[in-house]
C-alpha cells in the first residue's frame, strides 16, 4: 500500500526508468502528482522497444486504484502478462487493491486469492501477503461467506499478534471496517460474525497502539453493544 515504505515492484529487472517512476509514484498520496508519474511510466513502457510487461501491468493497476476507468485495461494487461509466462504477483496485489477500492469485491477476492504468498515472503515482504489475506477476509465477509470470512479474519489477527512488530505489519483497517458493519447489522449471523472478529481482535492486539483513537472508540462501542445485545 502506498506509504508503507516498500517498493511497489522489483527494481532489479525490467525497464529501470519506468520502475523508478512507479517507485516514486508509490510514495505519493492519491492525486495529480501520483497520476502524472504513473502516466509517464506508462508512456515509457508503451514505447517501441521497451519490453516490460510487468511494469505496464503494475502501472495500470496502480492507476486503477485512484481511477476505476483503468480497471479494464489493467485486467487485460494482467491476462497478457500471465499469457507470456511472466510473474503476475506484483500486478495481482495492486489490482486486488484497485478492485477493493472500486467496490468490485468478488474481483478483489479473486486476485488476492491468486497471489503466491511465498513470492513476497521470500523478499521479506510478509506485510504484502498479510494484506492480501486481509482483503480476502474482508471480501468473503462482504460477499456473505460469514464462516469463511471469520476464519480468515481470525487468522489475520493471529499473524498480526505473532509478527506485527517484528515485520512492521499494517493495521487491518479494511477488516475492522467490515467487522464493524457486520456487528451493526440486524442479521443475527452477520452480527455474530462481526462481534466475534472484533472481540478476537481486541483480545489479540493493543488497540491503542494499532488504530486511531476514533477507531478504537468505535470498536469498544460495538463490543459494548455486542455484550448488551448478544446474538441469539
Amino acid at each position: 500500500m502506498p506509504g508503507h515504505g516498500e517498493r511497489p515492484v522489483d527494481q532489479e529487472q525490467g525497464d529501470h526508468t519506468a520502475r523508478r517512476l512507479i517507485d516514486e509514484a508509490a510514495g505519493e498520496l492519491f492525486g495529480a502528482r501520483r497520476e502524472q508519474l504513473l502516466l509517464a511510466a506508462l508512456a515509457r513502457v508503451e514505447q517501441a522497444g521497451v519490453a516490460d510487461a510487468e511494469a505496464r501491468a503494475v502501472t495500470l493497476a496502480l492507476l486503477a486504484q485512484q481511477d476505476p476507468a483503468y480497471l479494464d485495461r489493467a485486467r487485460a494487461t494482467l491476462d497478457q502478462l500471465v499469457g507470456i509466462g511472466a510473474s503476475p504477483h506484483w500486478a495481482l496485489v495492486h489490482l486486488a487493491e484497485a478492485c477493493l477500492h472500486a467496490g468490485q469485491v468478488d474481483e478483489a477476492l479473486r486476485y488476492a486469492s491468486e497471489v503466491d504468498r511465498g513470492f513476497f515472503e521470500r523478499r521479506d515482504l510478509l506485510w504484502r501477503s498479510v494484506r492480501m489475506d486481509e482483503i480476502r477476509a474482508a471480501a468473503l465477509l462482504r460477499l456473505g461467506d460469514l464462516e469463511g470470512g471469520t476464519t480468515a479474519a481470525l487468522a489475520v489477527c493471529d499473524v498480526l499478534t505473532d509478527r506485527g512488530d517484528s515485520d512492521d505489519l499494517a493495521p487491518p483497517a479494511d477488516l475492522v471496517a467490515v467487522a464493524l458493519t457486520c456487528a451493526g447489522l440486524a442479521d443475527e449471523r452477520a452480527r455474530a460474525a462481526g462481534c466475534r472478529i472484533l472481540d478476537y481482535l481486541s483480545g489479540s492486539l493493543e488497540l491503542g497502539a494499532w488504530f486511531p483513537a476514533e477507531t478504537v472508540h468505535r470498536i469498544r462501542s460495538a463490543l459494548a453493544d455486542c455484550a448488551r445485545y448478544p446474538a441469539r
